[in-house]
C-alpha cells in the first residue's frame, strides 16, 4: 500500500475556445489525502467500476474542477474527459483496483458538453462513458 503522494504535473497546450487548460494529477492509496483537494476547486467525485462511471454531479461551472477518482472495480481503469471537435483532452493515469487519484482541470468559460470515459481498450464500449455539462 502506498503511503505518500505521487504527483505528476501535466502541462499540455490543450486549447478550448482559445483558452488553455491546465491539468494536475495526484495519485494516492485508498484513503490517502492529496494537496489538490485544498486548492479551492469545485469537487466532482468519480467512481469507476465494471462497467460504469458514476459522477457526483452531471453539471459544473467553468474554472478549476477537482475530479476525485476512485477505482471501486476489480480491474484497472482510467478517467478521461474530452470535448469532441477540439484539442481539449485530459486523462488520468491507469488506476489499479482500490486506488484513488485526483485530476485538477481548468475548464474555460462557456457552455458545452464534455465526454467522460475510461480510455482502456474495450471499457468505453462496455458502457464506461457519461457526459458532463459545463455551463456558466
Amino acid at each position: 500500500m502506498r503511503t505518500g503522494t505521487i504527483a505528476a504535473l501535466a502541462l499540455a497546450p490543450m486549447l478550448l475556445a482559445g483558452a488553455s487548460a491546465l491539468a494536475m494529477y495526484h495519485e494516492t492509496a485508498a484513503g490517502g489525502a492529496t494537496a489538490a483537494a485544498g486548492d479551492g476547486g469545485r469537487v466532482v467525485e468519480v467512481t469507476l467500476s465494471e462497467w460504469r462511471i458514476e459522477l457526483s454531479t452531471d453539471r459544473v461551472a467553468p474554472g478549476r474542477v477537482v475530479f476525485r477518482i476512485r477505482n471501486a472495480g476489480s480491474y484497472p481503469h482510467a478517467f478521461e474527459i474530452e470535448r469532441e471537435g477540439d484539442e481539449f483532452e485530459v486523462r488520468s493515469d491507469t488506476l489499479a483496483a482500490g486506488t484513488e487519484a485526483e485530476l485538477v482541470v481548468e475548464l474555460p468559460a462557456g457552455t458545452y458538453e464534455l465526454e467522460a470515459y475510461c480510455p482502456l481498450p474495450g471499457h468505453r464500449e462496455r458502457g464506461m462513458v457519461t457526459e458532463l455539462e459545463v455551463s456558466g
